[in-house]
């Protein structure tokens, strides 16, 4: 199948998954359906940005991703929801994908919505100190940092190259260490990639592009980490390079009003 092809099928899952939400179903049987409709709209980017060069309309779709997950998470709430599974904080990669938008603000409310303990039945435990770390690392003067990555490491080996990455971004002093971390990460993903051969409409376009690469790239660069035109596999300079230069309308507000006139 070709780009374009995927590109018109990722496009025609995101309506179908659309018309699915906004069918009045309980929360509580929504939350797989909000996890693919993430998934499908990170790839929609990637698509985007590998057919077209389109840079604006690849932060629409990865904005739309974080839409869909603070949609979710604010309608459990609301419902009070017995999901303890799709709401789990490192069930969705939505916070990287506001992170390449450069949308700390759309973090942030992840982070207010996301649950504050860790979900066995949803989550490793890692993955959750992981994800609570990193959205510490992307709040304005956040004093916990110390006390979270304390957290992560009581859980976690201390070889794993995300645990490393979160430890080494705290200090500039680090920085080889920083980029041996992130080497890791690259590495991990190839062999992840390597070993998924077929799967959901999703999965071949983001063999292509790692979203969770370049937020750390993104972190990085903010920090004076990234100098020059340093160019990585899987994670292409030029969402690094440019700024979103309007914000996506939300898709979900308007769906809202759709399932609630």
């Amino acid at each position: 199948m070709s780009l374009n092809e995927t590109q018109e099928d990722l496009e025609d899952a995101i309506k179908e998954s659309l018309s699915t939400i906004a069918g009045g179903y309980p929360i509580d049987e929504l939350g797989e359906e909000f996890q693919n409709i993430s998934l499908l709209f990170q790839a929609l980017a990637i698509s985007r940005l590998l057919n077209e060069l389109d840079v604006g309309g690849a932060y629409r779709a990865l904005r739309n991703s974080v839409f869909s997950r603070r949609y979710f998470l604010r309608k459990t709430i609301e419902k009070k929801s017995k999901d303890v599974i799709y709401t789990a904080s490192s069930r969705s990669e939505a916070l990287f994908d506001a992170i390449v938008c450069s949308d700390y603000h759309l973090a942030e409310e992840i982070k207010k919505l996301s649950p504050n303990a860790w979900a066995p039945k949803g989550e490793y435990e890692d993955d959750f100190h992981y994800f609570v770390f990193v959205h510490e690392l992307v709040t304005p003067n956040s004093s916990l940092l110390i006390d979270y990555l304390k957290n992560y490491e009581d859980v976690v080996d201390e070889a794993d190259c995300r645990f490393r990455l979160c430890k080494a971004i705290l200090n500039i002093k680090t920085l080889d260490n920083f980029w041996v971390a992130f080497d890791g990460l690259l590495e991990l993903r190839k062999a992840e990639i390597e070993v998924v051969t077929f799967g959901e409409l999703w999965v071949e376009p983001r063999r292509k592009i790692f979203i969770e690469g370049l937020a750390w790239l993104k972190m990085a660069k903010e920090r004076k980490f990234l100098k020059g035109d340093n160019e990585f596999s899987l994670c292409p300079s030029t969402l690094l390079a440019t700024k979103p230069k309007q914000k996506a309308d939300d898709l979900f507000y308007d769906l809202d009003k759709i399932i609630n006139p």
